[in-house]
């Protein structure tokens, strides 16, 4: 059971981080076109007391160098496109990882007359509309907007040192949260599948035993079958033949004697 659940794991990891790489990438291209300024509108705010001793502030990056215009990133976005994205991601995963192409159609094997494509083709349905086109709008309304960051520090002695501060661009964010639904969902499908697997094969195992019972009790029917044709042959008709020799020779005889 835990090592399924850390197959599981395992599976479920590659899968979200495919899947981010493949929607931070349509993402970003979709916000270079969605760019309303080049000034950044992103701050970062510091400030520092001190009474005594030196106070040292370095590292600091501020990643996000244009602000996004909400409404025209839309534009950029319909629910169709949104769904053909989220497919395509899908099924970048799945080919960059087996384990994802296995999760997507293991469920064949529990399926009633559903081939593995078809089984494939619901689960990726099944992932696609986890995230609908509002939870976009919703989401990109509150991510793709102006964040700042503040910092304050205060010391009465010694030394304050701020670093490596970084500011990524908010479209990583949003790819992430994305990702984090169809995750959801897709580690719900494997795990269902594995146990759907499982009670296929112990089903199997219990159908293979019927059958050898089955076939073993025909392979008992046909010798005893055997058997009884042998003892037939053997003796009944064996003898039948013998009677009719014997009458035969008598005959011969008899007739031979009264020709005399």
């Amino acid at each position: 059971m835990g090592s399924a659940s850390s197959k599981n794991e395992s599976v479920t990891e590659a899968f979200s981080k495919s899947v981010v790489e493949t929607l931070n990438s349509s993402f970003i291209s979709i916000a270079q076109t969605s760019v309303s300024s080049i000034i950044p509108t992103q701050t970062i705010s510091i400030a520092v007391k001190s009474s005594s001793g030196a106070i040292n502030i370095g590292g600091i990056q501020q990643k996000v160098v244009a602000n996004i215009d909400v409404q025209k990133f839309l534009t950029q976005v319909s629910e169709t496109q949104l769904s053909a994205m989220l497919e395509s991601s899908i099924e970048a995963s799945a080919k960059e990882n087996q384990a994802v192409e296995n999760g997507l159609t293991i469920g064949a094997s529990s399926a009633d007359n559903s081939s593995s494509m078809s089984v494939r083709s619901e689960n990726i349905n099944r992932i696609v509309n986890s995230y609908s086109y509002s939870q976009l709008i919703s989401d990109v309304q509150s991510i793709l907007t102006a964040q700042t960051i503040t910092i304050s520090a205060e010391s009465d002695s010694g030394a304050i040192d701020i670093n490596g501060i970084s500011q990524f661009v908010q479209v990583e964010i949003l790819s992430k949260q994305v990702a984090d639904v169809m995750t959801k969902t897709f580690s719900d499908i494997v795990s269902s599948s594995d146990v759907s697997a499982t009670k296929v094969t112990d089903q199997t195992a219990s159908s293979g035993l019927s059958s050898t019972a089955i076939i073993m009790i025909v392979i008992i029917v046909i010798i005893v079958i055997l058997l009884g044709l042998i003892v037939y042959f053997k003796f009944f008709r064996g003898s039948s033949n013998v009677d009719v020799n014997v009458r035969q020779g008598r005959g011969v005889r008899i007739a031979r004697k009264y020709h005399h």
